[in-house]
């Protein structure tokens, strides 16, 4: 189309964007009243919220583009939007469907529980948790490593995993209560957002000039997926020659395979820091913990790279063998070691 008749219809990005959510919202709840309308009349609440999460699923493993634009258009942050908006029909929450949706059927089916009944931040932070937990695997599904399996195997994936959620939800609608472990947040001062552009690296020496081209890399892997990663296009994001690149990096191939062990190393050392600053004789339960907030604390310090990296780690998981998979990973402290050591 163009550009001139592009803005004939959308006087700004803003606008383009705004449009881009309601068109992908539209979609999504579709397929959401479709999944619910399936349902017997006597269905509880949590046999919609699990229909609902496999409404989300399925919109996301048969069209992953979309699902990844619906991810990009509702990661901006909405300012001034309160627990207190999503307890009212109609307001500002109504512009994030698949967080109301959650947060009312979690109202829902504390009522049906018996559960205390929780405030609308405490309802929030229940439909947050469900949502989490969902977009996870469907990401993996839809963009990760689980993409490589069969559409059956898919849904007996999901399946599971919401088995899995259900067992651990009904007990809390009903007010039940595990007793909370080490750590409660984040240790130590984090390091700050990654925000520059490839071209605003410094590239004075190899190393600096290396560091530049991987983060033109990110770029391009966000931009045009794995399959389109190129070595002259990250180094013109980067401000490289592809001269210069390629005494780096000697190809396209090579460039991913580093690519991931860097983004690795920057993962592995924020989780590290996290589960070492456990007191002595933590418990597993503790350590997993502490896995997850250094896991949490690479998105918040690096966004485009976590991105990156469940896309350009997701290799083909089937068909392997057990030995095959285990020796890699073991490997791959090695790898760290010997590239970044």
């Amino acid at each position: 189309m163009p550009f001139a008749e592009a803005q004939a219809l959308f006087a700004s990005e803003a606008e383009l964007v705004e449009a881009t959510k309601d068109s992908l919202n539209e979609a999504l709840t579709s397929i959401v009243d479709l999944h619910l309308e399936r349902l017997p009349e006597n269905a509880t609440a949590l046999d919609k919220l699990r229909a609902t999460g496999l409404a989300y699923f399925s919109f996301a493993v048969e069209d992953p583009a979309s699902f990844a634009a619906f991810t990009a258009v509702h990661a901006t942050p909405r300012l001034h939007l309160s627990a207190e908006d999503f307890a009212h029909r109609g307001g500002r929450a109504e512009a994030c469907p698949i967080m109301r949706i959650p947060y009312e059927l979690s109202e829902e089916a504390i009522k049906e529980s018996g559960g205390p009944a929780l405030d609308a931040q405490g309802a929030l932070l229940s439909a947050l948790s469900i949502f989490s937990y969902l977009h996870g695997i469907t990401q993996l599904a839809a963009e990760g490593n689980l993409r490589y399996l069969s559409p059956a195997a898919k849904k007996q994936t999901f399946s599971a995993v919401m088995d899995t959620l259900s067992v651990g939800l009904f007990p809390f609608f009903r007010g039940e209560r595990i007793e909370r472990t080490n750590p409660y947040g984040l240790v130590g001062e984090q390091p700050e957002t990654l925000v520059r552009k490839a071209k605003d690296f410094p590239r004075a020496t190899e190393e600096e000039q290396r560091s530049a081209l991987l983060r033109g890399a990110v770029a391009e892997v966000l931009d045009r997926g794995v399959a389109g990663l190129h070595i002259g296009r990250a180094a013109n994001r980067a401000g490289l020659s592809i001269q210069e690149a390629e005494h780096l990096i000697e190809s396209d191939q090579e460039l991913a395979s580093y690519l991931e062990r860097y983004l690795d190393k920057v993962n592995y050392e924020l989780i590290y820091r996290q589960v070492s600053a456990l007191p002595e004789g933590s418990s597993a339960l503790s350590k997993i913990k502490a896995t997850g907030y250094g896991y949490v604390s690479y998105a918040l310090h690096d966004p485009q790279g976590f991105d990156a990296l469940i896309k350009i780690s997701s290799g083909p998981i089937v068909p392997t063998s057990f030995e095959d998979d285990f020796l890699s990973n073991t490997n791959k402290a090695v790898e760290l070691q010997r590239d970044f050591g």
